[in-house]
């Protein structure tokens, strides 16, 4: 699944660290959700999408029609 979790993080001047934090999450999650080695929960894709001001499927795409599919 493609995402834009790097890219917003970066656009933000963020570390992996600090993202990590404000999410709750690991930063060994944070590096394999932007290496797409990884899916998020919904509650985290809920989170990321939030934290940047975004809806779920402009950082994760196609991440809402996976779910209903």
């Amino acid at each position: 699944m493609r995402n834009r979790v790097r890219e917003l993080r970066r656009r933000r001047r963020w570390t992996q660290h600090l993202l990590a934090k404000r999410l709750g999450i690991s930063e060994r999650d944070v590096r394999a959700l932007e290496d797409a080695d990884q899916e998020p929960c919904f509650k985290t894709a809920i989170r990321f999408a939030a934290l940047f001001g975004k809806e779920v499927d402009e950082v994760f795409e196609g991440y809402s029609q996976k779910l209903w599919s």
